[in-house]
């Protein structure tokens, strides 16, 4: 569990750097649709789990 939760942090931190790079070079829009397009992915994911447990 505490791997998990370790795993979480770093991973979540790389997808804050990466939109940090986006909006300090300018690119907000990208930014804001790499921000978007993972959340849809992420929420994809999810309901593809529990459907598949149900």
């Amino acid at each position: 569990m505490a791997i998990g939760f370790c795993g979480g942090f770093s991973t979540f931190s790389t997808f804050a750097y990466e939109f940090y790079q986006y909006i300090t070079k300018g690119q907000l829009v990208l930014g804001i649709v790499y921000v978007l397009i993972s959340i849809l992915l992420t929420l994809g994911a999810v309901f593809a789990g529990i459907r598949t447990v149900m």
